[in-house]
């Protein structure tokens, strides 16, 4: 989701922090999460270099980054979060969404939190030997980390931001970034709900297209 708002050199691993709701969305086929985790690190047509089920995950994730910096409620949230954050904006956008997502998992998934990021690892574990490089040693710390669980909470959220503005070359707007999340997220509470549900039922549109046709239009 964030690809296109982010400083070119960080797009990687600013994008490899949002994924809860990609995840989330191909939860019913293990090989399409893998191409959703994947996705950020495949380029171009390489898609092509996988199973056809692991191929949609990758083109179905780039349909949910297109979607979401696209909408309208998003270009809203995202107007009124760029003049404090400037390029780092989407990328906020993308871990508000994230948090309130984890923060509701029950009543949006009728799934506990803690059960789907057991259930993402052991889906993800079977096929680590796939991933392109970047994507293993970020998997890696995604388990160390509990990267899921984090999301459920604010300050959760906030300390992963800060964290990732600690460990990247310029990162000083993300730290800063961090406090802007513990202080304003509770602002985008009304974004959110309305676009998930849009979002969900675009998702399974698109989904059936490319089971049809093999392509996203």
């Amino acid at each position: 989701m964030c690809k296109d708002t982010s400083p070119k050199e960080l797009n990687f691993v600013l994008c490899g922090m949002n994924h809860l709701a990609h995840l989330y969305l191909s939860s019913d086929n293990e090989e399409e999460m893998v191409g959703q985790f994947i996705a950020d690190a495949v380029k171009g047509n390489d898609f092509n270099l996988y199973s056809a089920d692991i191929r949609n995950g990758i083109l179905l994730h780039r349909w949910v980054d297109s979607f979401t910096d696209t909408h309208d409620l998003v270009k809203e949230l995202r107007a009124e979060y760029r003049p404090k954050l400037g390029l780092y904006s989407g990328v906020l956008i993308d871990l508000v969404f994230d948090y309130f997502l984890a923060k509701d998992f029950q009543i949006h998934s009728g799934r506990d939190l803690a059960e789907f990021q057991q259930y993402t690892f052991s889906v993800l574990n079977k096929h680590e030997d796939i991933f392109p490089e970047k994507m293993k040693s970020y998997f890696f710390h995604m388990k160390d980390k509990e990267f899921m669980m984090k999301y459920a909470h604010p300050v959760g959220m906030a300390v992963i931001v800060r964290q990732m503005g600690m460990r990247i070359p310029r990162g000083e707007a993300l730290v800063e970034a961090g406090d802007f999340f513990l202080n304003h997220v509770e602002e985008a509470s009304g974004y959110f709900p309305d676009f998930f549900v849009e979002l969900k039922r675009e998702f399974q549109l698109k989904r059936m297209n490319l089971l049809n046709e093999n392509k996203i239009h």
